[in-house]
């Protein structure tokens, strides 16, 4: 099924993929889990957040072994700056690092778009939903941030807008999400 998600774990760090993706060879996708880090108490344990009161070196540890059991470029990572609106940012491997070790130069991204293979898109999610986009035609990827408010304000629209393509080009899943 397009929808269903699988549960893949490598070097004790548990990841969810989508099967359907895993098809293109032009894609490396993964959604983490709670679990396989190196946080304690209340981030317990893959805690890839920072400012939240863990340790930058734990946040950093964390990013380290989940990239290396997906197979993930550290050096490459670009994190959103989310906070429920519609801005939605094309990167390219000059923003590597925003967000991770380089700080962020944005205080509004609730969406990201490349269609640079080795950029990795970063974007954080509780009980919002994870829209993951696919052009098969520009072999580019996107992630937005659709919490209700976002939704509302168009947030979904904006990101398809910002990949200046045709619709029947694009596919899109919802990741997942701690509430229905």
């Amino acid at each position: 099924s397009l929808g269903c998600m699988q549960l893949n774990e490598k070097n004790h760090v548990p990841f969810l993929t989508f099967p359907r993706l895993d098809v293109l060879p032009y894609i490396t996708h993964a959604f983490s889990t709670r679990k396989g880090g190196v946080s304690q108490q209340e981030f317990s344990s893959m805690n890839l957040n920072f400012n939240r009161g863990d340790s930058d070196t734990n946040v950093l540890k964390n990013y380290h072994l989940f990239c290396d059991a997906v197979g993930f470029d550290f050096h490459k990572l670009v994190a959103s700056a989310q906070d429920h609106h519609t801005v939605v940012r094309r990167v390219t491997s000059k923003e590597a690092g925003i967000g991770i070790w380089r700080p962020k130069d944005m205080q509004s991204v609730d969406g990201l778009i490349t269609n640079e293979p080795s950029v990795v898109l970063v974007t954080y999610y509780a009980d919002c939903v994870p829209l993951y986009f696919v052009d098969t035609a520009k072999k580019a990827i996107g992630l937005a941030h659709a919490g209700w408010r976002g939704l509302c304000d168009g947030v979904l629209e904006q990101t398809l807008a910002c990949f200046d393509s045709s619709p029947g080009d694009i596919l899109a899943w919802f990741g997942p999400a701690i509430g229905p």
